[in-house]
């Protein structure tokens, strides 16, 4: 979902990959800045604890690339899902259209804030711009004025698939969210309808 996401500085960052990139479940990664690699070791030890190394090769890799009897389809699919988002077959254009898609969906989400926070009646974003990525929330009536759940349910019976999520889902009086994602098949004639589906779906609910 980010452009960048490894942060500087940053000593282990783990990610799926069956989200935002389309692979099966299973699909993640872990990166390991080179001091740690030493230490880290994977939860199942398998035959790449005592397999011997060629020159030059990393025990971290041989211990993490194929740990027991995992299944590596769900890793062996992400070339062709990121041949899918980026529309092309040449890895050197993966990254550069990923990002273009990135960016489509960080102004698709901004465009679906704009257009809840306007049906809503509601000023301003709880966010910056800065801080959103292809998600954004806008704030709804309060836990005790609105039935949260059956808002969601009225939404996903129109076709939409958004979560409203209750800060704590029992305790009336504070604050929930509903929550946009943006991905590479929608439009803004999603977000328009459910802007318009909203005031009345909030209404009933």
């Amino acid at each position: 979902m980010l452009p960048n996401p490894i942060p500087q500085g940053c000593d282990v960052w783990v990610g799926n990959l069956h989200k935002w990139l389309c692979c099966p479940r299973g699909a993640a990664f872990v990166w390991v800045r080179d001091p740690w690699q030493q230490s880290l070791r994977p939860l199942v030890i398998s035959h790449g604890a005592n397999a011997p190394l060629a020159p030059g090769q990393s025990r971290f890799h041989v211990e993490h690339d194929w740990i027991g009897t995992g299944d590596p389809s769900p890793w062996l699919a992400l070339p062709e899902a990121l041949r899918l988002l980026s529309g092309s077959d040449e890895p050197a254009q993966w990254r550069p259209r990923l990002e273009a898609l990135q960016q489509r969906h960080h102004h698709l989400a901004q465009e679906g804030q704009d257009l809840l926070l306007a049906a809503l009646g509601v000023p301003g974003p709880i966010a910056p711009a800065s801080m959103q990525a292809a998600m954004a929330a806008v704030p709804l009536p309060p836990v005790g004025q609105c039935d949260g759940s059956a808002l969601q349910a009225r939404l996903r019976a129109q076709g939409f698939q958004v979560p409203v999520i209750p800060l704590r889902p029992h305790e009336p009086g504070l604050p929930q969210l509903l929550r946009i994602a943006c991905f590479a098949y929608n439009d803004r004639a999603d977000l328009e309808r459910l802007a318009d589906q909203l005031a009345m779906a909030l209404r009933q609910a």
